[in-house]
C-alpha cells in the first residue's frame, strides 16, 4: 500500500486554469489504483471541488483558508510538515512544495519553466519589474524545495533536460509524465470533428497578454493576413487589429465549437510547459500552426506547421497554407488526431504510479 499525501495547500478551484485541468484529469486515475491510499490536504473550497469528481474516494484534511496567497500557503504547508510522515510520500502537484522540516519523501511536479524565463534579463520584459520580481521569487521557492525533493516530475518529456540543468547536479532525478486529454473532450471531438470549410478564420487560445504568449507576433500576423479573422479566446489580451475578435472566456462547449469551426489554431507562444490548446485542437483534427519550440513539437506532432519564434512572415505563410489548401489541411487534420491519441491521463497516472513505487522502495 502506498499512502500518498497530496499537498493542495493554497490551491483555490476556479483560479488555477491549466493546473485545475491537470488535477481533474489525473487525480481520478489514482483512485483506480488499489495500492494507492490517497490523502489530500487543502481548503474547504478544495474539498467541495474534489467531491464533485472524486466521489469521496479519498481522505481529506482541512488546512489553511480559502483565500489564495503565499502566506496562506506557508501556514498550511507548515501544518502539513507537523504531521509524522517519516518514510511516506508527500506529492506536491502544483510547483510549490512543502520543504522545510518535512520528514516524508517529497515528490514535486513542476509544470513549466516560465518563472525562470521571466526572472532572466530580457529586453522585451523589463518594463514590468513587479512581474519579474514575482516570478523570480516563485522560481527561487520552487528550486529551494525541488533540490531537496526525492524526485521531480514535469508535464512533458521536452522539459526534462532543461529542468535537470536548472536544478544542477545529478539529484533529484527529473521524470517526464506528459499530460493527457479529458475524456469528455475526446467524446465531443469524436461526435463532431473538425471539417475543412475554407472559411478564413484562425483561433488563438491564450491566458492573457504576458509577453511569452506571443501576442505581438499575433498582431503582426493579423496585419499581414488582413482578410483573415483571428479569434482570441482568453482574457487580458491587448491585441487590437481590426480583424482580431476577442471572445472572452468560453464554456467548454463553446470552446469545442471554436475548434470545430475555425480553419486553424495559431499558437505563437515563446515558452510553454505543455501547450494544452495544441493538443485539444489536434484531438478535434484542427490544423495547428505553432512556434517551433521542442514542447510544442512534442504535443503537436510532426505534421503540424512550425515557424521560427517571433517570425511573423513565416507564420503568415504557414497559416495561408493551412487555410488555403484543402488537401494539406485534411492531411494535417488526420495526422493530428492520430498523434493526439497517445496523450491520455491513464498513461500519465501509470508513470506516476511507478515513480511513487520506486521512491517508496
Amino acid at each position: 500500500m502506498i499512502p500518498l499525501h497530496c499537498n493542495l495547500c493554497g490551491f483555490v478551484p476556479g483560479r488555477a486554469g491549466g493546473a485545475q485541468v491537470f488535477l481533474e484529469g489525473l487525480l481520478p486515475q489514482f483512485s483506480h489504483f488499489e495500492e494507492i491510499d490517497l490523502r489530500i490536504y487543502g481548503s474547504t473550497a478544495c474539498k467541495r471541488w474534489l467531491n464533485s469528481f472524486l466521489d469521496g474516494r479519498f481522505e481529506f484534511r482541512e488546512t489553511g483558508s480559502d483565500s489564495p496567497g503565499v502566506m496562506n500557503r506557508f501556514f498550511a504547508t507548515r501544518e502539513l510538515r507537523s504531521i509524522p510522515l517519516a518514510g511516506e510520500i508527500v506529492w506536491s502537484p502544483l510547483n510549490q512544495g512543502v520543504g522545510g522540516s518535512c520528514k516524508a519523501k517529497e515528490i514535486i511536479t513542476i509544470h513549466d519553466l516560465i518563472p525562470l524565463h521571466y526572472s532572466e534579463p530580457r529586453k522585451e520584459y523589463d518594463s514590468n519589474l513587479k512581474r519579474r520580481l514575482a516570478f523570480t521569487a516563485r522560481w527561487k521557492n520552487s528550486m529551494r524545495v525541488a533540490k531537496k525533493a526525492a524526485a521531480i516530475v514535469t508535464v512533458s518529456d521536452s522539459n526534462v533536460d532543461e529542468l535537470q540543468r536548472a536544478i544542477g547536479g545529478q539529484k533529484p532525478k527529473v521524470f517526464g509524465a506528459p499530460n493527457g486529454i479529458d475524456v469528455t473532450k475526446q467524446k465531443a471531438a469524436a461526435e463532431k470533428p473538425w471539417q475543412y470549410s475554407g472559411t478564413p478564420t484562425v483561433l488563438a487560445v491564450t491566458s492573457g497578454s504576458k509577453p511569452h504568449k506571443g501576442i505581438r507576433t499575433l498582431e503582426k500576423v493579423a496585419s499581414i493576413l488582413s482578410d483573415v479573422e483571428f479569434r482570441i479566446v482568453g482574457k487580458g489580451t491587448s491585441a487590437n487589429e481590426s480583424n482580431i475578435v476577442h471572445t472572452g472566456k468560453l464554456s467548454v462547449e463553446e470552446l469545442n465549437d471554436e475548434y470545430r469551426n475555425t480553419s486553424a489554431l495559431f499558437f505563437p507562444s515563446r515558452i510553454e510547459g505543455f501547450g494544452l490548446p495544441v493538443l485539444e485542437a489536434a484531438v478535434f483534427g484542427t490544423p495547428v500552426v505553432a512556434t517551433d519550440i521542442p514542447v510544442l513539437r512534442e504535443v503537436g506532432g510532426s505534421d503540424s506547421l512550425y515557424f521560427e519564434m517571433d517570425n511573423a512572415d513565416e507564420a503568415a505563410e504557414h497559416l495561408k497554407t493551412a487555410i488555403g489548401s484543402r488537401k494539406k489541411a485534411e492531411s494535417m487534420s488526420h495526422a493530428g488526431k492520430l498523434h493526439a491519441a497517445q496523450f491520455t491521463w491513464e498513461n500519465a497516472a501509470e508513470i506516476y504510479r511507478h515513480i511513487f513505487q520506486n521512491i517508496l522502495n
